[in-house]
């Protein structure tokens, strides 16, 4: 199986030396050189393996140089990095950089939060254990490396904050739902307060709330959650500000506009894009909403089917993380029609970012010299059903003995035996299978599968 560390990331330009400093158990110490109204000039860090090593400075020394050193304790770790890149005399590059630890300590910022925002954000089910980017005169960019005991954080995307670059920077962090929205606008929005499915904590609130009437949206089963976000914001002044907002549903309903809509107009992600707003961020003046971003993920319309076939073995799932079905690999024993068994199945997928990785072989070994049959898919190929048969094999009562796999654009060939006595299909119109579960031991016992959204 392929390593389990997935990248996000690099924010920032992609020019000078690309460096990647590679995986680790953990990171102990990071060293950041910069200026105090400028840049970030280089960073540097320590991992541990065995013992503590330095890694290479990635980036040169600035003649206003400032230096910080972010040491965590025993049994801390990185909780989330953020910061901005904009550019610099012409080069893009990090602008600033904030660091906050699993015990809640926060480092920074270092450097001026101006540009585009950006977060690395680490979950209790990843881990960062190692950094890349590109560097030169200064960090132009970075991005990191995770463990993941879970992948569901790699499903997840932030965008924004749009609008003004005053004011302090607010984070509201990943929930599992936005439940309430309440808003003070009047001719630009004054604040917005959100309550978070699932949080016992107090209400979030960013900008002044003022005497007048607030407009509150729920977003329930009933009207749907939220999925879009769209505005104006005012770019010519120097005190930016969000003109306007209105929400869009999963059900098609729209709440808002909420204030004037004058100025530049943003809409974030699309409506149509299957994607559920998960938490909120950006900044805030003291009478004003500054900008807006937000944390999605793809919305739960993900369905399991199956398995088919028989009860014996251990249990496994890949899981519904993924985007694709890139390669299969299946061994299978097929003498004759009455003596035909699939042994195993590897499946390689591919994420939304097209980071391909071959889960676990499920199931046992084929017969001496017997080889494997390899399905390749195309890079704009999906599969969109799985059939097979399932029946008796030797002494036990069920097992799956034969596989065909249908795609967008062709059928393969049925690997085991054919006919139509105890056979199964696994497929829905309008969705594509993005991973398999089952049950496998000495052969594969049962087969099933995840469907998403084509």
């Amino acid at each position: 199986m392929a390593p389990n560390h997935p990248r996000f990331g690099p924010f920032g330009a992609q020019v000078g030396n690309e460096w990647n400093d590679g995986t680790h158990n953990d990171v102990r110490k990071i060293k950041i050189r910069y200026g105090e109204k400028s840049v970030i000039y280089s960073i540097q860090f320590q991992y541990l393996n065995r013992k503590p090593i330095w890694n290479d400075q990635h980036g040169e020394n600035g003649g206003d140089q400032k230096e910080a050193l972010v040491e965590f304790q025993q049994n801390e770790h990185i909780e989330s990095i953020w910061g901005y890149y904009s550019s610099n005399s012409g080069v893009e590059c990090v602008q600033s950089l904030t660091i906050k630890s699993t015990s809640e300590q926060t480092w920074g910022p270092y450097g001026t939060e101006k540009g585009k925002y950006f977060k690395i954000p680490s979950t209790r089910n990843c881990k960062i254990v190692g950094f890349f980017g590109w560097s030169g005169d200064y960090l132009y960019s970075l991005g990191a490396l995770f463990h993941l005991s879970n992948a569901q954080f790699i499903r997840r995307k932030i965008v924004g904050p749009l609008g003004g670059y005053s004011g302090v920077h607010w984070d509201d962090g990943i929930h599992s739902g936005v439940k309430k929205i309440t808003i003070w606008a009047e001719e630009f929005v004054k604040s917005i307060q959100i309550e978070y499915s699932g949080n016992s904590g107090p209400l979030c609130t960013h900008g002044e709330i003022t005497d007048g009437n607030p407009d509150p949206i729920p977003f329930n089963e009933d009207n749907g959650y939220l999925v879009s976000i769209e505005g104006f914001y005012n770019s010519d002044s120097a005190i930016g500000a969000i003109q306007s907002l209105t929400f869009h549903t999963s059900t098609g309903e729209s709440h808002g506009p909420f204030g004037t809509e004058i100025g530049k107009h943003f809409k974030f992600p699309s409506p149509a894009s299957s994607k559920k707003i998960i938490g909120l961020h950006g900044r805030s003046g003291p009478d004003h909403l500054e900008s807006i971003g937000a944390y999605y993920e793809p919305a739960d319309n993900f369905t399991p089917v199956g398995p088919e076939g028989g009860k014996g073995g251990i249990g496994w799932d890949d899981g519904n993380q993924y985007s694709a079905v890139r390669q299969l690999i299946i061994h299978s024993d097929h003498d004759n029609e009455h003596s035909a068994v699939i042994n195993s199945i590897q499946i390689e997928y591919d994420d939304e970012f097209g980071i391909s990785e071959w889960c676990k072989k499920h199931g046992g070994e084929s017969k001496e010299g017997t080889k494997p049959t390899k399905f390749i898919l195309d890079h704009d190929e999906y599969l969109t059903s799985i059939g097979g048969i399932v029946r008796q094999y030797g002494d036990v009562d069920c097992v799956v003995c034969s596989l065909t796999f249908q795609t967008n654009k062709k059928t393969f060939s049925t690997v085991g035996v054919q006919g139509e006595v105890n056979s199964f299909e696994l497929s829905e119109n309008g969705k594509k299978i993005i991973g398999f579960h089952g049950r496998s031991g000495d052969w594969l016992d049962s087969i099933g599968a995840h469907l998403g959204p084509i």
